[in-house]
């Protein structure tokens, strides 16, 4: 019985990996546009970030498919994302910065949601 426990533990984490992988891809889809309207001064930072959702939605992607491929993993995928979150709390209140709510509802989502995954898939069970 706790053997089946676990393994639904693992497959809703799978699940909420999985949506996390869609998200990010979608995101990155949707970046194109920023790409093509953006000015030349930001044209790079679009890029970068367009890459970035491709390379997490991979990241988020293989963590699905073997969520005890390493805890290392998920440690760079959580830190990463809970940095983010940190600079959007940092940067909130100034108005000068555009974007630093979405650092705090979509980063910091995901640092949840990655945490919630982590610990039910038995990462960090020896």
């Amino acid at each position: 019985k706790q053997q089946s426990s676990i393994h639904k533990n693992t497959r809703f984490a799978q699940v909420l990996m999985y949506l996390a992988a869609a998200s990010a891809l979608f995101a990155g889809v949707g970046a194109i546009a920023n790409i093509t309207d953006a000015a030349g001064a930001v044209v790079v930072v679009e890029l970068w970030r367009m890459i970035g959702f491709y390379t997490f939605a991979a990241l988020f992607a293989l963590l699905a498919y073997n969520p005890r491929i390493g805890r290392a993993v998920w440690v760079i995928v959580i830190g990463n994302k809970l940095a983010l979150s940190i600079a959007g709390l940092l940067l909130m209140g100034n108005s000068a910065v555009v974007g630093a709510n979405d650092l705090i509802i979509f980063d910091g989502g995901l640092t949840v949601l990655l945490i919630v995954a982590s610990v039910l898939a038995g990462v960090w069970r020896k």
